[in-house]
């Protein structure tokens, strides 16, 4: 969600949830009775991010639909007459992951993420999306990088002969590496963070080696963009154990580590160790320096989205950030059911504390049951809490439900 100067407050609607056919979203104003006016429809789905700017709504886009090809994001400006323009497109979002948040930065300038095709650089059994839709996607690094060439063996259900694939990092599926071998880094690539200028001129990357980073924003403290990222999963080809979500300070054309430091730590540690799997061994032959180790780690499969910064002593320390924290799809055991709540975090300690949660997951039948995104108005006294609804996960069997997401306002009461 975002609002105009005038206060007036637009919401996304994705188009897409995990378990569905990609389909279309859309932009709706919310009035002030709680009816909604639809803006504009049929953008490509899933839409991730929505900014105010000098008059025009701008919209991110994964557009992951089969009609495309292996590298189909967009950002659109949106007029409020519903006139669309795209501004960037091609980008490499028809995998696991797709764009992120879009906003504007204090330069002027739009700033907007792209994330991974995959869990952890290896196309698997797990990517459906990409076997279904885009059987040549796979990540594309942003600078160039030398693998060791290690290989994974997978079922290829892309076969009738019901046989085995074999498929190296950075490749499509069932396509081998060898050792030594040179993968160029590109301009359109994966598990970046991109500016340009507001009419998509003069792309360019601001820094790379993230996974997801889903939500974005400038602090209106020190001005230093501020990132959350989310960890990996313990499936596929090369499954990464109980990596955390995490928020970061982005370093300028600093690399984060993707894909073999996960939360600031080599994947090489016993800690990500999935049992009765393969040990997670390094992909590349010599890495980046590391910009830096992550301000905070949030709870794994918490899945930490969008966020804002506290402004207003009613809510807490002006500095801290309010989370976003959509829940668990059902990838791993935990002793405690993580996400499906909004969380605080105080970017000088690391602390982190509760807000609001869903003790009930996504069995809740009331909301909000997994939050998306969180905003405070202009004046930092109301907070708005973005409901996706009912996904549904693997554990509890139930699909996504159409017509559940919400949209909450919170404010202190005397």
């Amino acid at each position: 969600m975002t609002f105009d100067l005038q206060g007036n407050i637009y919401v996304a609607e994705a188009g897409f949830a995990y378990g569905t056919k990609p389909g279309k979203g859309r932009v709706v104003r919310i009035e002030p009775n709680g009816s909604f006016t639809e803006i504009a429809g049929g953008f490509g789905g899933p839409v991730t991010g929505i900014a105010w700017h000098d008059g025009y709504l701008y919209v991110a886009a994964g557009d992951i639909g089969e009609e495309h090809g292996a590298g189909c994001g967009q950002i659109i400006r949106l007029a409020l007459d519903g006139t669309k323009e795209t501004i960037v497109t091609g980008l490499k979002t028809c995998g696991d992951h797709f764009t992120g948040d879009v906003l504007f930065g204090p330069d002027g300038k739009i700033y907007f993420s792209v994330g991974t095709a995959t869990n952890s650089a290896v196309v698997g059994t797990d990517d459906m999306l990409i076997l279904k839709y885009h059987p040549q996607f796979h990540d594309t690094p942003a600078r160039d990088i030398e693998l060791v060439g290690t290989n994974f063996v997978s079922r290829n259900p892309l076969s009738e002969q019901q046989d085995v694939a074999v498929t190296g990092a950075y490749k499509p599926f069932g396509e081998s590496s060898y050792e030594g071998e040179m993968i160029s880094g590109r301009l359109l690539a994966n598990g970046v963070i991109y500016c340009c200028n507001p009419d998509g001129t003069n792309l360019q990357i601001v820094a790379d080696g993230f996974r997801n980073t889903f939500g974005l924003k400038f602090s209106p403290f020190s001005g230093k963009l501020i990132a959350i990222d989310h960890g990996a999963d313990p499936r596929g080809s090369r499954q990464i154990r109980l990596d955390w979500d995490k928020v970061w300070e982005v370093v300028p054309y600093g690399w984060h580590g993707f894909p073999d430091f996960f939360s600031g730590l080599p994947a090489t540690l016993p800690h990500f160790h999935a049992d009765e799997q393969a040990k997670p061994t390094f992909l590349l032959k010599g890495h980046p320096h590391l910009s830096s180790q992550p301000l905070a780690r949030l709870q794994s499969h918490s899945a930490s989205m969008k966020f804002d910064f506290c402004t207003n002593t009613d809510f807490g320390r002006p500095g801290e950030i309010f989370v976003a924290q959509f829940g668990e799809s059902g990838f791993e055991k935990t002793e405690e059911l993580p996400g499906f709540k909004v969380v605080r975090v105080d970017l000088d300690t690391g602390q982190i504390s509760d807000f609001f949660t869903n003790p009930k997951g996504d069995s809740a039948t009331r909301g909000p049951v997994r939050p998306i995104d969180v905003k405070f108005n202009p004046a930092g006294n109301e907070l708005y809490l973005v409901d996706f609804g009912i996904m549904g996960t693997l554990q509890t069997g139930r699909n996504p439900k159409p017509k559940t997401g919400s949209l909450w306002r919170i404010v202190k009461t005397k």
